[in-house]
């Protein structure tokens, strides 16, 4: 039995995504398709007297347009022009079309997602890489344009980051320790990044059923951190690869069982050289 299920009832069968799960590869330079998609992203333009306020991460200086006659009263100044940076990194870019991709329902497996994400290096181009390949794009876009039909490499491994140190932080609130984050700053965070979760309704025959669309396996994974956050579980840490986990029961140890089973194969091998040490004894010396 699904253990968000059992924690939440039917409230937790009504969050719905399916996300594909191409093979992607990295593009590391606007080109082909996804650049001209790229270059295609809508430039801003901000007025002269609005520059100074403008602070929106992900858009660079591209040149100034005059707008309107100079000669006339009513002319407020020229427009500054800013387009979406191309991404440091580049983005990660699938191999296929995504609707045509192999699907899955990532809030079935969240838990074990999430296992992974603290696993992986969030610097790590290859380890990104090898994640999204297993998962799914987060779906987060470009900085400035987190609707673009791509994920930004960096930004990737910044919200993996943000995930990893969310649940370090949960851990060490439900411990009395001390953290950057109060309980009332990771409300506010979880609130935020929830924002495109809403709720909703289908009908059925007699009667609508609750449904809570999800768009994006980012969204999917910043809701099984907020059911850490409200479960009353306490977190416990794996001593295999030291990820946080919530325990179904209290003797269980480790995250995974394949935690547990090399922890066991390497006792196992560890017992086996000491009973090899001790059945091999030095030849007698001949005497002379």
């Amino acid at each position: 039995m699904n253990t968000a299920i059992t924690r939440w009832g039917i409230w937790w069968e009504a969050f719905e995504l399916r996300w594909p799960r191409p093979r992607y590869t990295i593009l590391r330079e606007p080109q082909g398709t996804w650049g001209a998609a790229w270059y295609g992203i809508p430039p801003l333009r901000i007025p002269l007297a609005e520059v100074s306020e403008f602070q929106e991460p992900g858009w660079e200086f591209e040149n100034v347009e005059p707008e309107g006659d100079p000669s006339t009263p009513a002319w407020s100044g020229p427009n500054y022009r800013y387009r979406v940076e191309w991404p440091a990194g580049g983005i990660f870019v699938p191999g296929t079309d995504e609707a045509e991709a192999p699907a899955y329902e990532p809030l079935k497996v969240a838990p074990e997602i999430l296992l992974d994400v603290q696993r992986t290096r969030a610097d790590d181009p290859t380890a990104l890489l090898r994640f999204v390949n297993r998962w799914g794009r987060l779906g987060v876009g470009l900085p400035g344009a987190p609707a673009f039909g791509a994920d930004g490499v960096v930004v990737t491994g910044d919200w993996l980051a943000w995930l990893t140190e969310m649940i370090q932080t949960l851990r060490a609130l439900q411990h009395g320790e001390q953290t950057a984050r109060s309980w009332s700053d990771v409300a506010d965070e979880l609130t935020q990044a929830l924002a495109d979760v809403h709720f909703g309704a289908r009908p059925t025959k007699h009667a609508l059923v609750p449904r809570f669309p999800v768009p994006r396996l980012f969204d999917a994974l910043v809701l099984e951190v907020w059911a850490m956050a409200t479960g009353g579980k306490r977190l416990r840490q794996c001593p295999e690869c030291q990820a946080l986990f919530i325990h179904g029961r209290e003797d269980k140890r480790y995250c995974m069982a394949a935690c547990a089973k090399r922890r066991t194969v390497r006792e196992w091998k560890r017992r086996q050289r000491r009973r090899r040490r001790r059945t091999i004894r030095p030849h007698p010396r001949k005497e002379a």
